[in-house]
């Protein structure tokens, strides 16, 4: 077990990560949940959830709080060593691995960009999921490849208030990255996907190599004000949709993002938990 987690984790994070794709005999797959899932608790209180719920990886965002005993401190590059060693020995304790990490507008200065991949690094994380502006790319492009961190490109749904947002498009998402390392990928959305009226299978088609992880999601309805349901129980194919993602054969993380009955969705995730493992045992991946 632990060498199909290295493997995966270093086709993310090393040599092998100049093609995207794993050289073992197929694709590994790690399943993570995004703590936004748990964003009405603490970082450490959702690192005991995401055990409680049968996953053994965290993908976290930068202004969740870290414990109930830190007040208002955020998890970020201004947490002091102390409590960074505190999460690292609740994920220790807990055998959960930090996998990536959302900070929205990555790439603004290059000092401030600079504090957010060193903290990437410091905590273990192999990816930041962001959406900055194209004309930062560069920069943003040049560090990851200096502090070893990838960068996945994010999608929010359309919005007609923002026309010139265009990464609710994979084709947007593609053109702007075009020309970058493969330091630089996509964290695929699906829901947001749903929410936009695109077919989930033919958008990841569209990521191809470049696809590094996903925010995993099952809807109620394709529409803008669809909400978040069980795998398996919703509207999305999800397993037309991950038999695409076999087929590239690409190492992904898959991280469940549950933006539905957020006081009390233990239970829902832990299906979602469920389900995906039943699906990935059907189409043979490790």
């Amino acid at each position: 077990m632990l060498k199909k987690i290295l493997i995966a984790g270093g086709c993310l994070m090393g040599a092998m990560a100049s093609t995207g794709c794993s050289e073992s005999g197929g694709p590994q797959w790690r399943l993570a949940v995004m703590s936004y899932t748990f964003n009405r608790f603490t970082l450490i209180e959702a690192i005991d959830k995401t055990r409680q719920v049968g996953a053994g990886y965290l993908e976290t965002f930068s202004w969740q709080k870290v414990s109930p005993d830190r007040g208002n401190m955020q998890f970020n590059a201004d947490m002091p060593a102390a409590a960074m060693d505190e999460v690292k020995q609740k994920l220790k304790d807990g055998k959960v691995k930090l996998t990536g990490y959302y900070f929205h507008e990555l790439g603004k200065d290059e000092p401030a960009t600079r504090k957010v991949f060193e903290f990437c690094r410091k905590m273990g994380m192999e990816y930041i999921v962001s959406e900055p502006d194209e004309k930062v790319l560069p920069l943003v492009d040049r560090l990851a490849q200096e502090y070893k961190v990838k960068v996945a490109i994010h999608n929010h749904p359309k919005d007609p208030k923002k026309p010139d947002y265009a990464n609710w498009d994979p084709d947007g998402v593609m053109k702007m990255i075009d020309g970058c390392s493969k330091w630089i990928g996509c964290c695929a959305d699906n829901g947001h996907w749903g929410r936009s009226g695109l077919d989930s299978t033919e958008c990841i088609r569209k990521y191809q190599d470049r696809l590094l992880t996903m925010h995993l999601k099952d809807l109620n309805k394709l529409d803008p004000g669809a909400h978040d349901v069980p795998y398996g129980t919703g509207v999305i194919d999800l397993k037309g949709m991950l038999a695409e993602v076999k087929r590239q054969g690409c190492p992904v993380v898959f991280a469940i993002e549950y933006e539905h009955n957020m006081e009390n969705n233990v239970d829902d995730v832990a299906q979602c938990v469920k389900y995906f493992n039943m699906v990935k045992d059907e189409l043979g991946v490790k």
